[in-house]
């Protein structure tokens, strides 16, 4: 398959409006990563991806895997991979495709316990992800959570790049994969999708330079449309008791009225807060279902402290 000549008449107003509008969130200035004139060779590369319980973070479903693999000059440096306790269960859909099973995340650390590392990882590095806005949103919801800026990083999507200058039949990553021969037997494990992944950006590269000889780290990011960013939640104040229970997993006792007007006193366990459209909901551990449940935050009328 050979690259479009969609290279040489690039156009990133047209790239955003006609290819990607759907699935980024917004882009970055190209020229605010002060090492963006580099040669490829010397720019640190961090391969992300995340295994998840499901596929909305808007509705409550968590990261519970996480794998990334540090690169210079197609040089495997670091690799660093985890599970991640959701606490909640994980969907029967996941499960499947996976292999990650409730048990195997029961000892896992919560995200929480390792954001500071995965930040440290990936400081200094360009972010390289297959459908990056999929990661950055269950990334950036997590960061938000937990109140803790966003990086910085440039982010190149491997997705977008195969919508805008191949013509595979699907675009899935194991389907490129499999068009390169590249193995794909680690295929729906975060650590095994971040070498495909890797794999598959340097392939692409390759196609590239035969276009561009000396191709940059800004001639990149321009190809890729500028850098992929994090979804924009907005700032909130929380009431001070879901913030406390947040912070130190104690339970809430609510009283709630439904949207038939039905009022229930229940015991929860918050999970996370997810901005959504025009209100601001709670996903939670309900004790009297033992199920997941989502609490939008103007309809709980009295919450307290479970001492």
């Amino acid at each position: 398959m050979k690259i479009l000549d969609k290279y040489k008449k690039f156009k990133k107003s047209n790239f955003i409006k006609n290819v990607l509008a759907e699935i980024i969130p917004r882009r970055n200035k190209i020229s605010t990563f002060t090492q963006d004139k580099l040669p490829l060779k010397k720019v640190v590369f961090c391969f992300l991806d995340l295994e998840t319980t499901g596929l909305h973070p808007q509705h409550g479903d968590q990261i519970c895997e996480i794998g990334l693999l540090k690169t210079k000059n197609n040089k495997i440096i670091d690799s660093y991979e985890s599970l991640i306790n959701p606490r909640m269960p994980i969907s029967p859909g996941a499960r499947e495709v996976t292999g990650i099973t409730d048990k195997m995340l029961n000892s896992a650390p919560v995200f929480k316990n390792v954001a500071n590392k995965i930040l440290k990882f990936i400081e200094g590095t360009v972010i390289v992800a297959h459908n990056a806005p999929f990661d950055l949103n269950f990334f950036g919801m997590h960061l938000y959570n937990l109140k803790i800026l966003f990086p910085e990083n440039p982010v190149i999507d491997t997705l977008a790049l195969a919508r805008a200058y191949y013509q595979f039949p699907s675009n899935t990553l194991t389907n490129i994969a499999s068009y390169f021969d590249i193995n794909t037997s680690e295929a729906h494990r975060a650590l095994g999708d971040t070498i495909m992944t890797k794999e598959i950006f340097h392939r692409f590269l390759d196609d590239f330079k035969e276009k561009k000889k000396d191709i940059t780290l800004y001639d990149l990011l321009e190809l890729n449309g500028g850098s992929i960013v994090f979804p924009t939640y907005g700032e909130m104040i929380l009431p001070p008791e879901i913030e406390e229970s947040l912070r130190t997993n104690k339970r809430l006792k609510i009283r709630y009225i439904s949207a038939q007007g039905d009022e229930t006193v229940r015991t929860i366990r918050p999970v996370s807060i997810v901005p959504y459209q025009d209100y601001t909901y709670l996903i939670s551990h309900c004790l009297l279902r033992e199920k997941r449940r989502t609490f939008r935050l103007d309809r709980i009328l009295e919450m307290s402290i479970v001492k």
